[in-house]
């Protein structure tokens, strides 16, 4: 099981200056620390089968809408 902050690792590294996904970050912005994933879930909590069903089928804007009126 991994945890909110080891994905979120991975996915920073991916859209840091020189990583693979740097020019095309816009869609994994939610993994950032003031983006979606970095608020809603504590880097240290264990992600959920659940959680992770609910963000792949939601869009960043209705994620972060959901953190805003949370």
């Amino acid at each position: 099981m991994q945890t909110w902050g080891e994905i979120r690792s991975l996915i920073k590294a991916d859209i840091a200056s020189g990583g693979p996904k740097a020019k095309d970050r816009n869609p994994f912005s939610c993994f950032t620390d003031r983006g979606f994933l970095g608020r809603a879930f504590p880097d240290g909590a264990f992600a959920r089968t659940e959680e992770l069903e609910r963000f792949c089928l939601c869009t960043p804007a209705s994620l972060a809408a959901q953190v805003r009126t949370g």
